[in-house]
């Protein structure tokens, strides 16, 4: 039965392609109702300055843990909201202000997957940005490699990653970051260990839940950083 299981759960994460799984998500995203996002705002937004404190550090949502008193969907945020915050952090990156609780109530009216259960489409990522004026450049599955994530690196300074917490376990889920890139250092925001950095964009998506995630899909934003010739 454990052998069967195992299968099982590593069947996705090996065997399909990451955009029969972003299709999926996409498909099965249903928005919440006006009625109930309006809601969640009020109570996000009372619990939002009470977990704020512990959950911030350095200008970044670090702490998912701390979110337990609000609400996305028809689930806790601290189980289910990590593309938000990956937005809300990509945000702050670029130097642009936002609202978590707004944002927590944009991405209900957009649509979360089974209602909240599996978290945000990270196709509803990229279209956001897009709205926001910040069209996203976007490899996915095995276009993810080292050599374009080095030349990626050269032109860009902040990143969204979605990735499988295990490559052999799909019970284990899916997590989203916002990865950035600072002094030849990237760091993993709201990815495990606070402060967590590495020496390259490849050692930083690559390194996810210790090396055993799997990317699905790497949105690139903002603008190209300017190259220096020699």
């Amino acid at each position: 039965m454990n052998r069967i299981r195992s299968f099982l759960a590593g069947f996705i994460p090996q065997y399909i392609g990451a955009g029969a799984i972003l299709g999926f998500m996409r498909l099965f995203s249903f928005r919440i109702p006006i009625k109930t996002r309006n809601k969640h705002l009020a109570k996000n937004e009372a619990a939002w300055r009470t977990a704020k404190g512990a959950a911030m550090q350095g200008g970044f949502i670090e702490e998912q843990r701390a979110l337990s008193g609000m609400v996305l969907g028809n689930k806790p945020a601290d189980f289910n909201s990590c593309e938000v915050i990956a937005a809300y952090n990509a945000l702050a990156a670029l130097g642009r202000e936002a609202s978590f609780p707004e944002l927590l109530q944009e991405f209900e009216r957009g649509g979360l997957v089974f209602f909240g259960a599996f978290g945000t489409a990270p196709e509803k990522l990229r279209r956001f940005f897009a709205a926001q004026g910040l069209p996203a450049t976007v490899i996915r599955g095995r276009e993810i490699t080292e050599k374009t994530l080095r030349s990626l690196a050269e032109e860009y300074r902040v990143f969204l990653l979605t990735a499988f917490n295990d490559r052999k376990d799909i019970l284990s889920q899916v997590h989203t970051v916002c990865l950035t890139g600072e002094e030849g250092q990237w760091y993993v925001h709201n990815g495990g260990p606070l402060g967590e950095c590495y020496g390259s964009l490849s050692d930083a998506v690559n390194g996810m839940s210790g090396g055993r995630g799997k990317p699905i899909v790497l949105y690139a934003l903002g603008e190209r950083k300017e190259r220096v010739f020699c």
